[in-house]
Formats: structure tokens, sequence, C-alpha cells
């Protein structure tokens, strides 16, 4: 690859090709190029997505740091983050499977597959619940299928973060 000087800047990337040939009229490149290209396009977005919803995260617990202990009860045991795995029932990746995920204290929550009466019964904090979503965490509390342990990193949902 070279810059419009003549300045050799290292080996060409191989979309480069691929657009030079389809512009040249050539034959394009092979389907699995075009693919591997996507992929790592997704790749690099999921990651940044990632890196906010740590940077959210992080202030997410400074505000909870200033919370008074009656408040923290729910928050002593983390129930999980990152695991890959599929949302029960269904053939989907669960957000936890991307990095966006956290489930408080599952002995303090509510989960309508858990729940035999099936009856909705909150225990998370009103505080808790703002200061995430404050910092663009979805709260699963205010799902048809609740689920109140459950926080994600949504913030296409929210009109504006600080």
């Amino acid at each position: 690859l070279r810059s419009g000087r003549g300045i050799h800047l290292g080996p060409q990337p191989p979309h480069i090709s691929c657009l030079q040939q389809s512009s040249a009229g050539g034959r394009g490149c092979h389907l699995r190029r075009r693919v591997a290209i996507g992929v790592a396009a997704a790749q690099a977005r999921l990651s940044a997505m990632v890196e906010q919803a740590a940077a959210q995260l992080q202030k997410v617990s400074d505000e909870l740091d200033r919370l008074p202990e009656e408040d923290l009860r729910c928050l002593r045991h983390l129930g999980g983050t990152y695991s890959f795995r599929k949302i029960a029932g269904t053939d989907r990746l669960s957000a936890h499977s991307y990095g966006i995920a956290i489930d408080i204290d599952t002995r303090h929550s509510s989960y309508w597959q858990w729940d035999k009466e099936q009856r909705y019964r909150n225990d998370i904090p009103q505080k808790i619940v703002e200061i995430f979503e404050r910092h663009g965490f979805v709260w699963g509390g205010r799902w048809y299928h609740y689920d109140t342990m459950h926080f994600e990193y949504r913030p296409e949902l929210f009109a504006q973060l600080s």
C-alpha cells in the first residue's frame, strides 16, 4: 500500500484490493473475503460497545459507593456478568454473551421463569435502578417478562446520557 506521495505504508489490506478490483470492472472479491471484512467491522463495533459499557459501569459503581449501606444489600453478591450463553428457552445469545449485562444478587430479585406464582415483586431499591438507568442500562424489572436482577447496557434506548 502506498500513500498518494508514493510512500510505502505496508501490505495492502484485502478489502482495498477488493474495492480496486470491483471499481476496475474486475470480478471483485470472493464472498468469503467480504464476509471476513463484515465480521471484522462488527467485532470493532462490539468492542467499542463493551468499552463504553465498562466506562458507564464504572460511573455506576462510583455512584453506588456513595449510597448508604442499607441500600447496598442487593449488591453484596453479583449474580453474573460476562457469560457466553443463550437466553433461556431461545436460540438467541444473551446480552451477557456480549459483555454488556450484569445481574445483581439473585437472593433479592424476582425472575418470571423462576416464580411459581408468576407474581412480580421488587426488592431492588429505586435509587439503584435510577443510577443504572442514568448511565444507559435498562432494568429488567421494567419488562413484562420481568428479571429484576438484570441490567443491560443499551444507551440507544435513552435520549441522552451524562
